[in-house]
């Protein structure tokens, strides 16, 4: 054999080697990679703590499960959460997953619990959204510097919703409430989206669910409050039930005698 072939195989041998190493290391780290992204992504969108107890991702079998993500509550309110979900799951291919953009088919979410809190004239789903916002308005990053991802349909079940208001010189009201399943299609399909934006989305859908199941049952206050404050995100494919562009108080317009059979006396102004 002579010296140049030699030297072929062993850069041959190398690169194997190299291949192999890194395999290894995706192996052992991925799940840990998968974490940080999703903590850090959303918490870039959403400027609040947000935590994933446990992500899972099969290589070779392409299931990838999420357990315990939390959103947290801004500075100033009492709830220890603003979103929790309890499981997530979804399949996704290596190549994939090593691209820069991600395509799932669908992602199936369970167990969530929305705490809404309205203290001293604002809310944390409000503090919150704001941030959206705020980074929409922010430059794009530079190509490459996240994950894009493309969802053709995302499900979520099992969404309960803590309510509390409370009302400047007033005393607390708490409610809680059921959410149907939620489906909703097509993330990043027109143009690709983060796995921030992705949590972002989920958010905002969640809301508007709330806002929805919530009619005749959350306080008129917090209800005009959410209505108008998902409206303000303009056009993104939100569904308040069919009364969008300044109509939130007609949505709600029966409520008040529901209230007052709830809470006694008369519905807040």
């Amino acid at each position: 054999m002579n010296r140049k072939a030699k030297l072929a195989l062993k850069i041959g041998g190398i690169a194997a080697g190299l291949v192999i190493l890194m395999v290894v290391v995706a192996v052992i780290w991925i799940d840990e990679l998968a974490v940080a992204a999703i903590e850090s992504g959303g918490e870039s969108v959403l400027g609040v703590t947000t935590s994933l107890e446990d992500a899972q991702i099969g290589i070779f079998s392409g299931r990838f499960a999420l357990k315990g993500l939390v959103i947290g509550n801004p500075e100033g309110f009492k709830s220890p959460f603003l979103l929790r979900m309890g499981e997530g799951k979804t399949e996704v291919s290596l190549g994939s997953l090593l691209s820069d953009k991600i395509e799932i088919q669908t992602l199936e979410l369970s167990d969530l619990h929305l705490n809404l809190e309205r203290r001293g004239g604002t809310s944390n789903y409000k503090e919150v959204l704001k941030n959206l916002e705020t980074e929409e308005e922010s430059p794009e990053e530079e190509p490459g510097s996240a994950k894009e991802l493309v969802i053709r349909e995302i499900v979520i079940r099992n969404v309960s919703v803590t309510a509390d208001l409370l009302p400047v010189g007033g005393s607390l009201s708490r409610v809680t409430l059921a959410v149907p399943e939620l489906r909703f299609s097509n993330i990043g399909q027109k143009s690709s989206v983060t796995i921030g934006e992705v949590i972002g989305r989920i958010l905002q859908e969640v809301l508007a669910a709330a806002f929805r199941a919530g009619k005749g049952v959350l306080p008129d206050e917090m209800l005009n409050d959410l209505g108008g404050t998902l409206e303000g995100l303009g056009d993104r494919g939100l569904d308040l039930g069919g009364r969008i562009g300044g109509r939130v108080g007609e949505a709600i317009g029966d409520a008040g005698e529901a209230l007052g059979g709830i809470f006694g006396g008369q519905k807040r102004k």
